[in-house]
C-alpha cells in the first residue's frame, strides 16, 4: 500500500507514463504469441498485489501464474492505440 501523502507524490510526464504501461498493452495484443509473464512483470512492481477483496490478494507471481490472458490469448482481438 502506498503510504505517501498526496504532497509527497511526484508527477511524471505523459511520455514516462506511456513507457511504464507499454508492456501491459503489449501483453494484451495477441498474448498467445508473447511472453506475457515477462511483459506483465515489467509493467508491475515486485510488491504488486491483485486484490479480490479488501483482505484477499495474490502476489505478482501468483497473479502471473493465474493469468486469464493465456488461455484466451488466441481469441482476443488485437487492441488499437489512439
Amino acid at each position: 500500500m502506498n503510504t505517501k501523502s498526496s504532497q509527497e507524490v511526484t508527477s511524471i510526464s505523459i511520455e514516462t507514463a506511456r513507457k511504464i504501461v507499454a508492456p501491459l498493452y503489449e501483453a494484451l495484443n495477441e498474448p498467445s504469441k508473447k511472453d506475457v509473464d515477462d511483459l506483465l512483470a515489467k509493467a508491475t512492481n515486485p510488491d504488486y498485489r491483485s486484490y479480490s477483496t479488501n483482505s484477499e490478494w495474490l502476489s505478482r507471481e501468483q497473479s502471473l501464474s493465474d493469468d486469464p490472458l493465456k488461455p484466451a490469448g488466441c481469441s482476443l482481438p488485437t487492441s488499437t492505440r489512439r
